[in-house]
């Protein structure tokens, strides 16, 4: 368990969620902040982030447990009603969790994507644009951009709060998605036809 020690030691990098709000402060004067390089990332450093960072852990435990739980309560009440879950809300949930990980993480490399595109040709239509979307910015301020968001430039830490604020709009729309109700209507089939997990044997 020696990566906990490790993660819990590093510091924000700066391209984490977390890290795009105290840069939006560094912008606005309220304090200073200061990029360095250590774990082989480079990372936010300065009282905000330090105080930012304890509580990180937490918040991630927290925010898993919520996307767990909500997932837990949509297939429970879809089997309840027609003993199957829907293929979109396995996907929806499944999605949400990542989400909810890459959000509350110290940690948000462009590499982390990979674990969400595999299931984002299966989303909705409009929630797979949003996920390309998502990936594009992402590349734009890596390799792109990335030297002037590690000196903490305006355009760059714009650009990076756009690309979080999507991530949110994405897992927001998942959680409506997962809501009892919604998931409920997704056993029509309407967007995912001839996929479901059935109950065998009952």
């Amino acid at each position: 368990l020696s990566f906990l020690g490790y993660h819990q030691a590093r510091g924000i990098q700066v391209e984490s969620a977390p890290a795009g709000l105290l840069m939006i402060g560094h912008l606005l004067g309220g304090w200073r902040l200061r990029v360095e390089h250590s774990y082989g990332a480079f990372h936010l450093a300065g009282p905000p982030a330090d105080v930012v960072a304890t509580g990180l852990s937490p918040l991630m435990l927290l925010a898993l447990g919520a996307a767990l739980v909500l997932s837990f309560a949509s297939f429970r009440g879809e089997w309840t009603v027609s003993g199957q879950v829907s293929a979109q809300t396995l996907l929806a949930s499944l999605s949400l969790v990542l989400l909810a990980f890459l959000l509350t993480s110290k940690v948000f490399s462009p590499q982390y994507l990979a674990w969400l595109l595999p299931f984002a040709p299966l989303l909705r239509p409009r929630q797979a644009a949003l996920a390309i979307g998502i990936a594009i910015i992402t590349m734009a301020i890596f390799p792109l951009s990335y030297d002037g968001l590690v000196a903490l430039s305006t355009l760059q830490i714009v650009l990076l709060n756009l690309r979080n604020l999507l991530v949110v709009a994405l897992a927001v729309w998942l959680v409506a998605d997962l809501k009892p109700s919604s998931a409920r209507a997704a056993l029509t089939g309407a967007d995912m036809p001839g996929f479901t997990f059935r109950q065998v044997g009952s």
